[in-house]
């Protein structure tokens, strides 16, 4: 039992990273010594140790996210939170120790994980279409894209945001009525959404956006409280902010992506084919609740069984929402079963090749996008892309709170951009971030996106006069496609071409970073091989190709 104590301290409170060849050594000698004797039956008396010694070393490596002692109360919820399913895990996967090291990050990557592909129909590839034009009188979709709301019931203002523990500002941390303290509509550091502040947001949309056609939203309900989470709470915050977007946009129809923040604990989300031991490791619950709160029909058997969907928006337009999780590093279930979880990347080719048949146009939402998953999940998904590029018009994510995108680039031919994936950037200030949200609009008559545009408040100036003033923050086509005009469509090689000028055009390259963190304060100088860095990943969506996409 004592090993299983070691390696939950190894995948939670060390630091990752392989550069410590015995931090490696160690791991590897842990893994292969549970495998060997996890067989043994794990009883209360070991459940209790294993949570009081966890415990205990999370209390002294406390020192990762917060300067103030951390309260004991987070390291014992984090311990039995995931003690369950961390003993199921392990009992159930079947990787080499080297394998299970490399992926919690503490060894390099292993080549033993299983390699799989999806199958593709035995049909033609069409050629490749260009974009078309777009009729001056032709009607437009106006979408708001919503993400990651992270909303904290318990946020208070005039509470210290200092207090020990991930997230602050809470009932419970102590009061402070200094000019430090957290303010009525939020605070920059580490604190979450305040119900008022989503509902100020929501008003302001129905009074200036009353003819919303669509709300998608990208996962993350639930607030970074991550040591006190459970089916019933994620629920309720899912429930109270759905029932928010209802009340001020009744008329917009809503559609929705299960983020890393939905399952409890954190991340971690079984695949439907692994057998998850303890009743209490299931997801169902998850899946169950979101589609009665967010409405999903009867048709929806997918989500109620792995989490992903398709519906039909108009005659010729489909909306597909992936479940991200199942590509996910951090999901540690993946560890037993990796190989397409839950069928969703094939029943994706399926769903595609269906519509291509069809000549319907497909968009995408979901939490985490591709550029950070693990491989084969990464290489297949950018495969289906590639594949049925004519029927994608472009993909949706969050998760990464910043204001950014992607580019996915033909490895046969780098310099020519095939699709993309906007981020809209969070709901949530956390951390050091304005609240935001995006409104996208889309060409009804050949599905192509026009515009975005991104509205913020100064959440300083609103702490300090009481209110917030919302206001566009930019519009993409005047910031970044200025020389097109509106008989053009956005397009993929649009955004291709934005991140080669960012090599040249300070100007621009000056605009997203501050964009990128919704003009919260002066952005981090990022030159050279910064620079370099950051606009190579914005022209990876997939990792295997990294050098032949950068420039």
């Amino acid at each position: 039992m004592a090993n299983i104590v070691i390696f939950f301290l190894l995948c939670f409170f060390f630091p990752k990273g392989y550069d410590n060849s015995e931090q490696c050594l160690s791991c590897e000698k842990v893994v292969s010594q549970i495998q060997n004797k996890i067989e043994q039956d794990v009883d209360s008396d070991d459940l209790y140790d294993l949570e009081e010694i966890s415990t205990l070393v999370c209390l002294l490596k406390s020192d990762r996210w917060s300067s103030s002692p951390v309260d004991e109360n987070v390291c014992r919820g984090l311990v039995q939170e995931f003690t369950l399913e961390i003993i199921s895990i392990l009992l159930r996967s079947k990787l080499l120790p080297r394998s299970i090291c490399g992926f919690i990050g503490h060894c390099p990557k292993s080549n033993d994980t299983k390699d799989w592909n999806v199958t593709f129909p035995n049909t033609t590839k069409p050629p490749i279409m260009g974009p078309p034009k777009i009729l001056p009188a032709s009607p437009k979709y106006r979408i708001l894209h919503l993400s990651d709301i992270h909303y904290d019931p318990l946020y208070m203002p005039n509470r210290t945001t200092d207090c020990g523990e991930p997230v602050c500002c809470r009932h419970g941390n102590a009061k402070d009525f200094s000019s430090n303290a957290s303010g009525k509509w939020g605070d920059y550091r580490y604190c979450d959404t305040t119900l008022w502040t989503f509902e100020n947001m929501l008003r302001y949309l129905a009074e200036n956006f009353p003819n919303i056609d669509y709300v998608i939203y990208t996962g993350d309900t639930t607030s970074h409280v991550v040591w006190e989470t459970s089916p019933e709470k994620n629920l309720l915050v899912a429930n109270v902010t759905y029932q928010l977007i209802r009340k001020y946009l009744p008329n917009a129809k809503f559609f929705g992506a299960i983020g890393n923040h939905d399952p409890s604990p954190v991340n971690l989300v079984p695949p439907p084919e692994v057998d998850v031991g303890f009743p209490s490791n299931s997801i169902q619950w998850m899946y169950d609740g979101l589609a009665d709160i967010w409405k999903l029909d009867s048709s929806q058997k997918t989500f109620r069984y792995a989490g992903f969907y398709a519906q039909r928006l108009d005659e010729d337009l489909v909306l597909i929402s992936l479940h991200m999780n199942f590509g996910d590093s951090n999901n540690w279930w993946l560890l037993v079963d990796s190989e397409d979880p839950g069928g969703m990347l094939q029943w994706l080719v399926d769903t595609l090749q269906e519509c291509e048949d069809a000549n319907e146009r497909v968009i995408i939402i979901a939490h985490q996008h591709p550029n950070g998953l693990l491989d084969p999940f990464n290489r297949n998904y950018f495969d289906i892309i590639l594949r049925y590029e004519n029927t994608v018009r472009a993909q949706f994510y969050g998760h990464t709170h910043e204001d950014t995108f992607l580019v996915f680039l033909d490895p046969s031919n780098p310099s020519r951009a095939f699709n993309y994936g906007l981020m809209p950037g969070s709901v949530t200030p956390y951390s050091h971030l304005n609240y935001g949200f995006r409104i996208l609009e889309m060409d009804i008559r050949t599905k192509y996106l026009l515009n975005y545009e991104n509205y913020i408040f100064n959440l300083t100036e609103a702490n300090q006069i009481r209110s917030p003033s919302w206001y566009m923050e930019y519009s993409a086509r005047k910031t970044y496609l200025s020389e097109k005009d509106y008989t053009q469509p956005m397009t993929a090689q649009d955004w291709a071409n934005v991140t080669i000028e960012m090599q040249t055009d300070d100007v621009m390259w000056n605009d997203f970073l501050f964009y990128r963190i919704k003009s919260t304060n002066d952005p981090p100088i990022c030159e050279d091989s910064c620079r370099s860095d950051t606009i190579c990943s914005l022209r990876t969506a997939w990792n295997g190709h990294r050098n032949l996409f950068c420039l």
